[in-house]
C-alpha cells in the first residue's frame, strides 16, 4: 500500500464542477459501435447524443445536458493489438444556443500525423470537467 493521502478532495474553485466520463468502441469498418457514460459518482448515467464518427479519424461526444462550459477535457486511447495510433482533443464547443458541449477528438498515424481509423479494435476514453448549468 503506498503511504500517501489519496482522500478526494471536496473543495474547488469553481461551483458547481462535475466530472463526466464516456468510453467510445471503435472499429475501421463501422466507427463507433458501442458506448459508455457516466457521471460524477460512476454510476450515474448521464445524458448524452452519443459518440459519433464524422469522418476518416474524425470523432464527435455531444452532451445532452446543458453545462456552463468545460473546464478541461482529456482523450485517452486504448488498443486492443500494438499500431502507430494517437489520439488528440481537436476542440470543445459550447458556444451552441442549448450550451451542450461537443467534445471532438481525432485518431491520427503517429509517425506522420494523418488521420486514420483504427485498424483494429480500440477504445477512446474521455473525461470531461464542466461546470453544471444549473449552479
Amino acid at each position: 500500500m503506498a503511504n500517501r493521502n489519496l482522500a478526494p478532495s471536496k473543495g474547488d474553485l469553481y461551483r458547481g464542477v462535475i466530472t463526466l466520463e464516456g468510453r467510445a468502441d471503435l472499429t475501421a469498418s463501422s466507427g463507433v459501435v458501442a458506448t459508455t457514460s457516466v457521471g460524477l459518482a460512476g454510476d450515474q448515467s448521464i445524458a448524452t447524443a452519443g459518440f459519433a464518427r464524422t469522418n476518416t479519424g474524425l470523432y464527435t461526444w455531444t452532451l445532452a445536458d446543458k453545462y456552463l462550459g468545460p473546464v478541461f477535457a482529456t482523450v485517452a486511447l486504448e488498443k486492443a493489438t500494438a499500431e502507430n495510433l494517437v489520439v488528440e482533443l481537436v476542440s470543445i464547443d459550447v458556444s451552441s444556443v442549448s450550451n451542450t458541449p461537443i467534445i471532438t477528438f481525432r485518431t491520427a498515424l503517429g509517425s506522420t500525423g494523418a488521420a486514420a481509423d483504427c485498424t483494429n479494435a480500440c477504445k477512446v476514453h474521455v473525461i470531461v470537467r464542466a461546470v453544471d448549468s444549473a449552479n
